[in-house]
């Protein structure tokens, strides 16, 4: 791999984002979906790297699976939603990198100030298992990886929708405080964060209750704004 410059890295997602066919007339919503078809298209999912990962405990390097998919086109979830997220900004759209139970997505800000969740590596899977060009064979593993819904469920979905694919659990009480409690994939590392929506949304106070890196909850939009988006085009 390279051992490659800002400006080096810059070069790469420009090249890549000129060849998804945005056009000065697309809207927002236009660009996202183009660049999430992109992907679906053009950049294939490393099954070898995931199955080493999973059964072999062999972990890789961040900086050079975000490489993997600029230079190469393949990747693993961590470095498909990085990159994913960089074009989107390239786009003018602003997004997240968010984890859940160790799969990484993104979390899209609409033109209407909501968010909804992108995730390319499910959506590049349920491609892949569709046409049968799953590299990995190993029926342990395809069991382990197997999406569940189409494609299209995978991009622009609500929290709602979030739990239906797996991602997160209902919300629920606390027992002794009465708050309401949901579980989120809202993390740039490999946590589950709460979200307590009440006390005014002082995030700040959660240190206290011993939260573990309390402090990503307080750039998170509120539950409410977490929905699909809408569009007309």
């Amino acid at each position: 791999m390279l051992n490659l410059s800002f400006q080096g890295y810059n070069q790469l997602i420009e090249s890549l984002y000129k060849e998804i066919p945005i056009l000065s007339k697309d809207n927002a919503f236009v660009r996202r979906k183009k660049t999430f078809d992109f992907f679906v298209n053009h950049i294939s999912y490393d099954y070898e790297r995931l199955y080493d990962l999973r059964f072999n405990h062999i972990r890789g390097e961040r900086r050079l699976e975000v490489q993997e998919v600029l230079i190469h086109r393949r990747g693993i979830c961590n470095s498909l939603a990085v990159v994913y997220k960089l074009l989107l900004e390239k786009a003018g759209i602003y997004a997240m990198c968010v984890c859940v139970k160790g799969h990484m997505i993104d979390l899209v800000q609409n033109d209407d100030y909501t968010f909804s969740f992108d995730d390319v590596t499910k959506a590049i899977m349920k491609k892949d298992f569709e046409l049968d060009q799953v590299s990995v064979k190993v029926p342990a593993f395809l069991e382990l990886i197997r999406p569940v819904g189409e494609i299209y469920d995978y991009f622009n979905y609500s929290y709602k929708k979030a739990i239906e694919l797996g991602q997160g659990i209902q919300p629920f009480k606390h027992r002794r405080t009465n708050e309401d409690i949901y579980w989120l994939p809202m993390s740039t590392i490999d946590y589950v964060y709460r979200l307590i929506k009440k006390r005014d949304n002082d995030y700040l106070s959660l240190k206290g209750e011993g939260i573990k890196d309390y402090q990503y909850l307080v750039s998170l939009p509120p539950i409410d704004l977490i929905q699909s988006y809408e569009s007309n085009f």
